[in-house]
């Protein structure tokens, strides 16, 4: 009885063992999650957006910041008073060009500043969309008038769970309406977009929210860790 006792108590410290050092295995290893992000189809009309999207608005005729590097920077805000960063590099239209709100939903490139006048209004080109501090779950867009004959447009959205590019073919010289949103609960971190075009309009976002601090690797290492040395001592 003693001897059956003894062997059972053996199995369940082995296989407490065991599964402490599963888990502190799956911690040291990152998580393959089944995120992707949903390319809607290019629109010249804008379809039903879903509920809770706040748009982005923009104070009528300000500039944009230059930052360096052909770079400039104009932020907007949503109803709630979400901060949203717009960052465009235009050095692929006619070199350093002036970002500019012409409208509080529309925001253009331009070779003159202050006051822009639209007669020189250039291509927008690279953009760039993130929040303070927060992230998104879906948005979209206008990109209105193709620029020059450009057809095309190149998406990049880094996520929680990684980077997904995509390229939209087809775009006109009216409205090209962009839906773009994230599956599995994820989030979006930032958009960008290289094409050339006149305007973004109507730009949108919903289910914005606050940034979480995620544990840096090396702290799940460590934590793993710990765990297979409680697993080793009890063992002794």
């Amino acid at each position: 009885m003693s001897g059956s006792g003894f062997r059972l108590g053996g199995i369940v410290r082995h296989t407490t063992l065991r599964l402490i050092a599963v888990l502190g295995l799956t911690l040291l290893v990152p998580t393959l999650g089944l995120a992707d992000v949903i390319w809607g189809a290019v629109s010249s009309t804008l379809p039903s957006p879903p509920p809770g999207e706040l748009a982005v608005l923009f104070t009528s005729g300000i500039l944009g910041n230059y930052i360096g590097n052909s770079t400039y920077l104009i932020t907007g805000s949503t109803i709630d008073g979400t901060t949203v960063h717009i960052t465009t590099n235009n050095n692929n239209s006619s070199g350093v060009d002036h970002l500019y709100a012409i409208a509080t939903n529309e925001l253009r490139a331009n070779q003159y500043p202050e006051p822009p006048d639209p007669s020189y209004d250039t291509s927008l080109d690279e953009l760039t969309i993130s929040l303070s501090e927060s992230t998104f779950g879906d948005t979209y867009m206008s990109l209105s008038g193709a620029f020059a004959g450009t057809t095309t447009a190149l998406f990049t959205v880094v996520t929680n769970a990684g980077t997904f590019t995509h390229r939209y073919d087809g775009l006109g010289s009216g409205n090209n309406w962009v839906f773009i949103r994230t599956t599995s609960g994820d989030t979006m971190q930032s958009v960008s977009l290289e094409s050339r075009f006149w305007a973004l309009k109507d730009l949108h976002l919903s289910e914005i929210d606050q940034v979480e601090i995620v544990p840096e690797p090396a702290s799940l290492a460590l934590f793993g860790s710990g765990l297979l040395w409680v697993a080793y001592k009890r063992r002794k």
